[in-house]
């Protein structure tokens, strides 16, 4: 009898966990260059659209990955930054269902960035 019990605890603990999110993670604008990765159950997925220069190269990358959620809410968020040879603006849209960061999104238009960090 206490191996049944032991037995349906079991059972019941590892089906009632709740599965990891799933997010693309990967560098460029399409995601056929990217894969599906599990995250950990404290984050979101999120695609960051950046531009700006980095030691006097024009960049614009897009990256999709997971984020831990004390760093990004939910939603749609704009930033810039600028330290050293480095000015780069972002928009990052964070969501958090399974592939939920495989649409594009535009880069932020330059100079309407409502939080500005200067380092």
């Amino acid at each position: 009898m206490l191996k049944l019990i032991l037995s349906l605890t079991l059972i019941w603990t590892l089906s009632s966990t709740a599965e990891a999110l799933q997010c693309w993670q990967g560098e460029g604008y399409d995601t056929k260059r990217s894969s599906l990765f599990p995250c950990d159950s404290t984050e979101l997925c999120a695609t960051v659209a950046a531009r700006g220069t980095v030691s006097g190269y024009y960049q614009e990358p897009t990256f999709r990955s997971c984020v831990p959620s004390f760093i990004f809410k939910e939603g749609k968020h704009t930033f810039s930054l600028s330290f050293g040879y480095v000015t780069m603006a972002a928009s990052v849209h964070v969501c958090n269902t399974d592939g939920c960061n495989s649409e594009g999104i535009p880069f932020p238009d330059e100079g309407k960035q409502p939080a500005v960090f200067h380092l």
